[in-house]
């Protein structure tokens, strides 16, 4: 029956000339993702109470995993934003924002993440299929108008030309 469900709906919704995304899972796959936004939540809500849990938070997400480059749990997150459904998105761009972004060392970090991952992040953007507005790239918005933080990733990350030749290339396309 999911199966039928899955069809009839990818056959009678579209989204910008393609359908919806839709997955049949295991109840057992659902319970883990149940669990996991209820986690993130809580952890959201928990580090509100204790600077000290909020920065260790920061710390162990931004660490760098075995891989090297982009292998950090924020930059995992970041980069299969347009592969979570939108409740995912909200709970961790949350956490996001209540972490990360409330410290001003954490933010640079993370705005060098943003900044590296820049041209990725708008090419998932303009291929989502899911609402906009729950995106990781709206988080540009609090990083880009921070002058200070804008100026140091031009001068450093040279994020002018990143965000030019982003948007140059999809204009191309």
């Amino acid at each position: 029956y999911c199966d039928q469900a899955k069809s009839v709906i990818v056959r009678s919704t579209t989204r910008q000339t393609r359908p919806l995304k839709v997955q049949v899972m295991r109840s057992s796959i659902v319970a883990h993702q149940s669990f996991g936004l209820k986690l993130l939540t809580w952890l959201s809500n928990i580090i509100g109470y204790s600077d000290g849990l909020r920065r260790i938070l920061c710390q162990v997400g931004l660490q760098e995993g075995p891989e090297g480059e982009n292998s950090s749990l924020v930059d995992k997150l970041m980069l299969s934003d347009s592969k979570l459904w939108k409740g995912a998105r909200s709970v961790y761009h949350q956490l996001f924002m209540s972490s990360l972004l409330m410290d001003l060392k954490y933010k640079k970090l993370f705005a060098f993440r943003f900044a590296r991952n820049y041209e990725r992040l708008q090419n998932d953007y303009v291929k989502d299929d899911h609402d906009r507005e729950y995106s990781i790239a709206d988080l540009s918005v609090q990083i880009f108008t921070v002058p200070s933080l804008a100026r140091m990733l031009i001068v450093e990350e040279n994020l002018l030309t990143t965000i030019i030749s982003t948007f140059m290339d999809h204009l191309r396309h």
